[in-house]
């Protein structure tokens, strides 16, 4: 399996948000990203 990789995130990112405002209170919405975070962090 390919990795996503960070432009793949970001259009899940957006795609997730815009949902989120059309469907309101009337479904759930989940994700299986994970979280990154910097070097050191």
């Amino acid at each position: 399996m390919v990795a996503k990789g960070r432009p793949h995130e970001t259009c899940l990112r957006k795609l997730s948000k815009e949902l989120l405002e059309l469907i309101r209170n009337r479904a759930t919405l989940q994700s299986r990203s994970p979280i990154t975070r910097p070097p050191k962090s």
